[in-house]
């Protein structure tokens, strides 16, 4: 299938060669000398060349360079041959070894094997590979070969001065020698048959013709020798060598030399020198020519890449007015002579035998305006054979003699009337268009037999064309839209009057009226219409989007019967029974971009010629082919960006990736491979998950999506070549994008647990503080009975006994101040409760200002001083219900023992707080006591046991006749 494809496609070998495109620097290829190209199974072609291994896609370059810190790269950069074997491993032979590359982390490994290699390195120049996975090598120095499936080299006669070699189709390696021999390597590949020799030191190129099945040779009695079919080369320009050799069909031969490319035809015996642009003397010097799987011709020079693109459209261009201005308006075929105005330049005449064209010119004075020719119209039939529609009206010439005559298209007094339009009829007259109206002119002689005014019309506009079905006379306007005459009749309407459908294009220009049978074709600022002179239907084709809303400025029809438009941006071609609409630009090998009204013409034999704004465009369309290469897909790079960076991820064989949640931001390239006109490709693309449907992207290869939505995505890409032929299996890549943390089920799990707990602990706690509320009821209750309760006893005795003092005769003063004082220490209680159970007041630094008020109340005689350390934050730290009594009656409960037993003069309190401890140092300058003789009473027992229930360290220092000193040290909360 492949082979009678690239059959096909190079027959036009024969015919006129595509201008081949030229691969250089300058459009990013990394070294001008080209060794060798190849395609590999993705559809990549691989460059070698003297500065790098270049994978280019159609696009773009990607570079691999030997770096000497990094193992996994290519070897040298000097890169000369690259070929795949059976399982599609790619082989790269350079200066220095061979590589294999690895295309899922786009690196290599080496062999070199210098131990076994004669003469140290292996400078590969050429690689070909047989039917059993070897790699046979053409070094400088010998053949060798390399195991694909052991991964050993192996090397015939070190000594052999090897030239060039080639596989034939039984898996036998030839070889010739610098020495001018051609030889056959044995089985074993460690030595040589001699089939040829020839006593010259001479070396012979040799090429196996996988279509022609024979062995390229240089000497016509190397045929009877060699026990092998073989061609033999033609004799090439001043004995050129012929050092690159490839077929493309059974008959013909390319070949590259020192001094150019040539195509060989081996049935004719013709050599045809193949011009490579403005040959120089590097881009002469041939190093090889390769096909790719398209049929595509990649012509590797020391000056650049060319290729050879089998689908180019065979455009060619004819620059008529040399060294001036080129701007085509009208046009006209005679007997292989082309007649055509430069705007304003006057009328040329081309030649299309010899290529030559001249200014034609005119007798006498002609008149104002002549020079400048809208239309161009063939008459046989009159003395004058070429009809002008010029700015100084009618001129019937005679290109033979120089003759004119002027036709006088005059309606009203005007002396010069603008002719633009003249349309042949099959009677004996022309319809002529004027500024004033339309004329019949006879085409004998040239008389205006009759005149139809169209004042009401042409004062507001401008006639472009004619055209007449049956016995209606459509007339085109610039502004007016298409007016209808009835010739029969002598009716005058408008078509957008005739026909409902037509007031779209009512005041649209209207640049030229083609007549398709019964069927009016109108070429509009507005695109293509149509309307059945008939059926009355009147048709869109805008629903094309090549041809919505289009200037066409010309319209014509080929052989079969697909319509050809001239517009503003290059030609376009319909085809209304497939209904495929195809446009063709400067990337297809127009020169002309800009076409021009009544500047189309289709020759006797089929040619088209559209003139434009530099020179005519000249084809045939049955050689325009599609491209029917249908391009495979790739997505290249993710590009993902977070807050602070973006990062690019290499798709190459990966099918999936993992993103977080940041990522969210990404970039996707892909390519589709088609190396005839890249740009003109076409994609569409979905994330299904997030886009409703495909997008459909003509002229980018990216798509970015902003800020996806955690979830899982599949990305599908479909492309399409430069005619629009796509690929029906999508390139396909899956993206997941994690969730934020707190969208995880485990976080949510985990919140609802600790909202859980939280509310567990909230209602132990809430139940902890009813409990602590009932246990300092029952406390208060309780010291309500002991003190309260105890010092209103102590009141109501003293107050029996005072009273019966008091009816005995005399009370004693001492029992009033008893009860005074049990009134006051009642109130002091009572006051400490209060304080104990405020909610308001359970800081440490009340606490402080509550203990520093009870010793003053406590301590009469000495005087108390507070040394307060704390900080204001440990001042504001809580105190629990329990924290806050127990260290208060601690308290209270040393100055009580101080002002009971120590007889001080001083007392002192040192407060403060380190590594979120308490620290309470109560002391006194009191009588002291011996710790070891005394037992702890109730007071010291008591002061212990609240140490205790505070989880606080208790400390007592006393000395006779020093004082006492008791120390406090506990964990704050």
């Amino acid at each position: 299938m492949l082979l009678s494809l690239l059959l096909g496609l190079f027959q036009l070998v024969q015919q006129d060669l595509p201008t081949p495109q030229v691969i250089n620097t300058q459009n990013g290829l990394s070294n001008n000398i080209v060794y060798e190209t190849y395609q590999d199974k993705s559809g990549y072609l691989w460059i070698a060349t003297d500065n790098g291994l270049n994978r280019y896609d159609g696009y773009d370059f990607k570079t691999f360079y030997y770096n000497s810190e990094d193992s996994t790269t290519i070897s040298s950069n000097i890169v000369r041959t690259v070929l795949e074997d059976s399982t599609g491993n790619l082989w790269v032979g350079t200066f220095d070894g061979l590589n294999l590359y690895n295309p899922k982390t786009e690196s290599f490994r080496r062999f070199k094997n210098d131990k076994n290699i004669p003469n140290g390195r292996l400078d590969i120049q050429h690689m070909t590979i047989d039917g059993k996975g070897k790699i046979w090598i053409n070094s400088l120095r010998t053949i060798g070969w390399f195991d694909t499936n052991t991964l050993e080299f192996g090397f015939t006669d070190p000594n052999y001065p090897a030239s060039t070699m080639a596989v034939d189709n039984m898996d036998r390696v030839w070889s010739s020698s610098k020495t001018g021999t051609i030889d056959l390597i044995e089985a074993d590949g460690k030595g040589f048959i001699q089939k040829a020799a020839f006593h010259i030191t001479k070396k012979q190129p040799l090429y196996w013709g996988v279509y022609s099945e024979t062995l390229w040779v240089n000497e016509i009695n190397f045929q009877d020798k060699l026990n092998v079919k073989t061609s033999v080369l033609p004799k090439l320009p001043n004995a050129a060598f012929a050092r690159e050799l490839l077929e493309t069909d059974s008959n013909t031969l390319w070949i590259g030399t020192e001094i150019g490319l040539f195509i060989y035809k081996k049935r004719e015996d013709q050599l045809t020198e193949i011009k490579l642009g403005n040959a120089t003397t590097l881009t002469s010097a041939i190093r090889s020519i390769d096909m790719d799987k398209n049929g595509g011709i990649w012509v590797g020079t020391l000056g650049g890449l060319f290729h050879f693109d089998a689908f180019q459209k065979p455009f060619n261009h004819l620059d008529i007015v040399r060294g001036a201005g080129d701007v085509i308006m009208g046009l006209e075929e005679i007997d292989g002579k082309i007649y055509t105005n430069a705007l304003g330049n006057g009328l040329y005449e081309y030649d299309l035998r010899t290529g030559n064209s001249r200014k034609l010119s005119f007798k006498g004075n002609p008149p104002v305006g002549f020079d400048f020719i809208w239309s161009i119209k063939s008459v046989p039939e009159s003395n004058y054979p070429l009809w002008l529609a010029t700015d100084a009206g009618l001129l019937l010439y005679n290109p033979e003699n120089g003759l004119w005559k002027d036709s006088k298209l005059h309606v009203s007094n005007k002396p010069i009337n603008p002719s633009f339009s003249i349309y042949l009829t099959d009677r004996d007259f022309n319809w002529v268009s004027a500024q004033e109206g339309v004329h019949q002119v006879r085409k004998k002689d040239g008389k205006i037999l009759k005149t139809l005014p169209l004042f009401d019309y042409t004062k507001e506009s401008i006639i472009q064309d004619l055209t007449q079905i049956g016995s209606q006379l459509f007339i085109a306007t610039e502004g007016v839209g298409t007016i209808i005459y009835n010739v029969k009749t002598e009716a005058i309407s408008r078509l957008s009057d005739v026909v409902p459908d037509a007031t779209s294009i009512a005041s649209t220009p209207t640049w030229q009226l083609f007549k398709d049978d019964k069927t009016l074709w109108l070429a509009t600022n507005r695109g293509l219409f149509s309307y059945h002179t008939i059926s009355g239907a009147f048709n869109s084709f805008n629903e094309h989007s090549s041809l919505n809303n289009r200037i066409i400025f010309s319209i014509e029809k080929d052989e079969n019967d697909v319509f050809w438009m001239g517009t503003e941006r290059g030609l376009i071609s319909y085809d209304r029974r497939s209904e495929t609409v195809y446009n063709y630009k400067k990337n297809d090998g127009l020169e002309n971009i800009e076409f021009n009204r009544k500047s189309v013409k289709k020759s006797t034999d089929g040619i088209l010629y559209f003139g434009g704004v530099n020179g005519i465009t000249v084809f045939d369309p049955n050689r325009i082919q599609q491209n029917t290469v249908i391009p495979k897909v790739y997505i290249k790079n993710l590009a993902v960006t977070t807050k602070d960076s973006t990062y690019n991820l290499p798709i190459n064989d990966l099918e999936s990736v993992v993103l977080p949640w940041n990522g969210n931001t990404i970039q996707l390239e892909f390519v589709a491979i088609n190396f005839t006109n890249p740009d003109q490709n076409q994609y569409k693309h979905q994330l299904v998950g997030y886009d409703p449907d495909w997008v459909k992207q003509e002229n980018s290869r990216l798509a970015r999506y902003v800020r996806l939505p955690p979830g899982s995505y599949e990305f599908n890409v479909l492309g399409a070549n430069n005619d629009g032929l796509w690929n029906p299996i999508p390139a396909q890549f899956s993206i997941e994008i994690l969730p934020p943390f707190w969208q995880t089920w485990w976080f949510r799990t985990l919140v609802l647990l600790t909202i859980i707990t939280m509310l567990w602990a909230l209602y132990r706690y809430r139940v902890k503080k009813l409990l602590e509320v009932e246990r300092m009821r029952l406390r208060i209750a309780g010291d309500l009975h002991d003190e309260v309760g105890s010092g209103l006893s102590g009141i109501a005795l003293t107050g029996d006994l005072l009273q019966r003092q008091l009816q005995n005769g005399g009370a004693k003063p001492e029992l009033v101040e008893r009860i005074t004082k049990n009134a006051r220490n009642l109130a002091s209680s009572l006051d400490a409760i209060v304080w104990l159970i405020d909610p308001n007041k359970e800081s440490l630094g009340d606490l402080l200002i509550k203990t520093r008020a009870v010793g003053s109340e406590l301590l009469n005689q000495p005087i108390l001083e507070v040394d307060d350390r704390l900080s204001d934050n440990d001042r504001l730290k809580p105190l629990s219900a329990d924290q806050k009594r127990h260290l208060f009656l601690f308290m209270k409960e040393g100055f009580n023992n101080i002002a009971k037993h120590a007889k001080a003069k001083q007392v002192s309190l040192t407060v403060e707080s380190r590594e979120n401890e308490l620290h309470l140092r109560l002391s006194d300058n009191g009588v002291g006591f011996d710790t070891s003789l005394i037992d702890p009473g109730h007071g010291l027992g008591s002061l212990s046991n609240r140490a205790e229930l505070l989880k606080a360290e208790f400390s007592i220092k006393s000395t006779l006749g020093k004082g006492t000193e008791i120390g406090l040290k506990m964990k704050l909360p």
